[in-house]
């Protein structure tokens, strides 16, 4: 594989790396380098192959639609899929925005002890001996006539994070206005320094993340400045660390999942979030998350069923509290999808059949650390699209379901339904790799598994 090859792996990775300092690396680092990425790009050794296949009758053409539907009620099957999406190189650089993005949570919890509770991350798990400041409110705040909600403010000693909510108007603008407003937002202290903004984050929704690097000196007090104008002004207040999830909120656990809430308040309104022990955590052979949360019904003290709504915060598990009511809530929670992402995948070589022909498989794949089970059954090839079909209904627990599998770090798409226990996983020529083109063989690797859990979770929050 030559570095022409290495470039046209990574030709749809879109993002900006102009906000990052390059890090000095000699020849022999940058050597090292290539060649480690070369290995992992073109290593097809461990596969099994699959070389006698039957042709049988072309399966029925799904629509496009429906290739891109996601969690979607159709003929009362419940059906969830993936779409195609960027090469993930961007996971080890989005790893700088620890803490300060929706995503950067999860990270934070696997390598910590004391538990804090915050209304924009969840639960967050931290070093003992590492003190945290937090902004104990969100505040609104308005820049240059637009309302922004001030979510989270966390310093860790080194960095303050932000993390920022415009209103439907600022999401009209568009994300190029809100990141140049972010850009030209500077921190102020009492004695009038002034600190630029670092790292910046971005998503849909009006969310906005970014940091300050506060140089000498705790900074515990200080306004956001746009532009000649102080916009509003912050206190933080040292963390007080729980010891148990206990401390956090009610909780329960199921099928060894726990699960828990929170309730907190948001200018006003009541909100309760839900939390798990299992956000990408680290095991032998996998990494778990909870990946979405089923029906989630509340009552009250007297057992009056209660209105909520999501909180549209960009996780799925925040909620608000429609009714005028502050007593304590009984949640009862019913089924959980989660998400395994496997060390050691189930890996297959696949021959592509002929244009439009599909071809049996019918090979069962391994899945180490999971008792769960699956079988490539078939491949379709719609001329230059393929679908590989599986077969999900060999379970060894009623109440456990896989509905959906896919490759990380490779573009593409996939479908799962879980009435009939199927799924299928949608490539295109510009998915495989050269030597796949050449040898007409697809070299998959199904080391991300999307399983939906049924059980039991019902605990009070106060």
């Amino acid at each position: 594989m030559d570095n022409k090859d290495i470039y046209d792996k990574f030709n749809e990775i879109d993002f900006d790396i102009s906000e990052f300092e390059e890090i000095p690396m000699d020849e022999v680092e940058k050597q090292r380098l290539k060649k480690s990425l070369k290995e992992k790009l073109a290593n097809i050794d461990n596969y099994e192959s699959n070389d006698s296949i039957d042709l049988t009758e072309v399966n029925k053409e799904k629509s496009e639609e429906e290739k891109i539907q996601f969690n979607q009620e159709k003929n009362g099957k419940m059906q969830r899929s993936m779409k195609k999406y960027k090469v993930a190189a961007v996971v080890a650089i989005l790893a700088l925005l620890i803490g300060m993005s929706p995503l950067g949570k999860e990270v934070i919890a696997q390598i910590a002890e004391k538990l804090i509770f915050t209304p924009s991350q969840g639960i967050i798990k931290q070093q003992a001996d590492k003190e945290l400041y937090m902004l104990e409110e969100p505040v609104r705040i308005n820049i240059d006539g637009s309302s922004a909600l001030v979510k989270s403010i966390t310093n860790d000693g080194e960095n303050i994070y932000v993390e920022m909510w415009f209103n439907q108007d600022a999401e009209a603008e568009g994300i190029g206005d809100q990141r140049e407003i972010i850009n030209n937002l500077k921190l102020k202290t009492s004695d009038g320094n002034m600190y630029n903004v670092g790292l910046t984050s971005f998503a849909s929704g009006g969310y906005a993340g970014f940091t300050f690097q506060q140089g000498e000196g705790l900074i515990t007090g200080f306004k956001l400045h746009y532009k000649d104008k102080d916009i509003g002004e912050f206190n933080l207040k040292k963390v007080d660390f729980k010891n148990s999830y206990d401390e956090i909120g009610g909780n329960a656990i199921d099928k060894e999942v726990l699960l828990g809430a929170t309730s907190y308040y948001e200018e006003g309104e009541r909100y309760f979030k839900i939390w798990s022990n299992i956000d990408y955590q680290q095991r032998e052979d996998y990494t778990i998350s909870l990946d979405a949360i089923g029906k989630v019904e509340v009552r009250d003290e007297e057992g009056t069923l209660l209105s909520i709504e999501n909180a549209n915060d960009g996780t799925g598990r925040a909620f608000k509290i429609l009714d005028p009511y502050k007593g304590k809530l009984d949640i009862k929670i019913k089924d959980v999808d989660i998400n395994y992402v496997l060390k050691e995948g189930g890996k297959l070589a696949i021959k592509i059949p002929k244009k439009g022909e599909t071809s049996k498989i019918n090979e069962d794949l391994k899945l180490k650390g999971l008792q769960d089970s699956i079988k490539a059954a078939s491949i379709t090839n719609k001329g230059g699209e393929y679908t590989i079909h599986f077969d999900f209904s060999n379970n060894y627990d009623e109440s456990r379901t896989i509905f959906m599998v896919r490759e990380n770090f490779r573009t593409g798409g996939a479908m799962g339904d879980m009435e009939n226990q199927q799924g299928e996983v949608y490539l295109d020529n510009e998915d495989l790799s050269i030597t796949e083109r050449v040898l007409r063989k697809i070299y998959i690797d199904v080391n991300n598994i999307l399983v939906h859990q049924e059980g039991n979770w019902q605990f009070i929050v106060e």
